[in-house]
């Protein structure tokens, strides 16, 4: 199965198609060490909510450029770096991080030699704007939450934490009964509870330079 436009944009010209279902795509990303298995599932245009399970030291992802394109991440297990110019930003278990996609350099790695998370992309461009209408007495626009979170820097890490610990830990076991309908209400769960978190340096740092 040849890989559609979106998706050499967001999983990368190298990515192999393992199978397509009604509500979700297995891929395996190219990893020269291991293996890197996302499943996505579509939950509205524009979002999706992407499983990551790695069994390797790093991955190496030519992906297309989409401007605006954020990627809201949790670390269940294990750790995952990325690098943002100059700096090296990483997830450890339970912290969540919101990063602007082009801005990312060079491969994921992952320094425990695996990793297991989730990744919700939001493309402001093709997101519906039902999303602020349904949580109106807050503002959720995909847009407002870049500027929001990457307007001084195109990544931000919060710490593990209750609130957090809340969004997340249910989608790492939804009944396949009820999934459709419960990644809606969780990604509008997640939108409202971003829109409330504050903006404030970790106590922990999250990133450091490179020599």
């Amino acid at each position: 199965m040849s890989p559609t436009h979106r998706e050499t944009i967001l999983y990368g010209d190298q990515a192999q198609i393992l199978s397509r279902e009604e509500d979700h795509t297995h891929y395996r990303l190219p990893s020269p060490d291991g293996e890197v298995l996302l499943t996505a599932y579509p939950v509205f245009p524009g979002i999706e909510i992407i499983y990551n399970d790695v069994h390797a030291a790093s991955c190496q992802l030519v992906r297309g450029r989409r401007p605006g394109l954020l990627e809201i991440s949790h670390c269940r297990e294990g750790r995952i770096e990325h690098q943002y110019g100059c700096r090296f930003c990483f997830l450890a278990p339970g912290d969540l991080s919101v990063s602007l996609r082009d801005a990312c350099q060079g491969p994921a790695s992952f320094p425990t030699g695996h990793y297991h998370g989730i990744t919700v992309t939001v493309d402001p461009a093709h997101a519906p704007d039902c999303l602020s209408c349904l949580l109106e007495d807050v503002n959720v626009r995909p847009g407002l939450l870049a500027e929001k979170f990457c307007k001084e820097s195109p990544y931000f890490a919060a710490r593990s934490s209750a609130g957090v610990e809340h969004i997340f830990s249910q989608l790492y076991s939804v009944p396949e009964a009820v999934r459709k309908g419960y990644f809606k209400v969780k990604i509008l769960e997640l939108l409202l509870f971003l829109s409330v978190l504050p903006v404030s340096p970790s106590p922990v740092p999250r990133s450091y330079t490179a020599a």
